[in-house]
């Protein structure tokens, strides 16, 4: 049995998981775009919900002004909403797909090691399902 992705979540709104989720809107697949709460709020923003979603919104804002167009059609953009893994995580049981497209901070265990090199990298997490997990046996 397959399952279709009807809904998916990107953590992490920088280019990379902006980029993401504007090519699943253009596929038609609502997405939620995640990313951290800014820090150094002050007490009246910590309240406020646009406030503490200021990153995802950001990711979002720059690519329906990307160039060249990280949305096919102008309009897809509606298909992607913002949110902050402190507040929606909860949101994550909800979709069909989660991409973590974030900063990987690596600790390096010696200084000319190659991993030393790589400061980030972007990852994926495919579904879920129970057809998933059983398909990967």
């Amino acid at each position: 049995m397959r399952k279709p992705i009807r809904r998916a979540a990107v953590i992490g709104a920088g280019v990379m998981g902006s980029g993401i989720a504007a090519h699943l809107a253009n596929a038609g697949i609502e997405v939620l775009l995640m990313d951290i709460v800014p820090p150094n709020l002050s007490d009246a923003e910590k309240k406020n919900r646009a406030a503490r979603n200021r990153f995802a919104a950001s990711g979002l804002e720059k690519a329906i002004k990307a160039r060249p167009a990280a949305f096919f059609q102008k309009d897809r953009a509606r298909l992607v909403s913002v949110g902050n893994v402190e507040d929606d995580l909860q949101k994550l049981a909800a979709v069909d797909l989660v991409v973590e497209a974030i900063i990987e901070q690596v600790e390096p265990s010696a200084p000319s090691s190659r991993s030393s090199r790589r400061s980030s990298r972007a990852t994926a997490s495919w579904p879920r399902t129970p057809a998933a997990c059983a398909s990967r046996r």
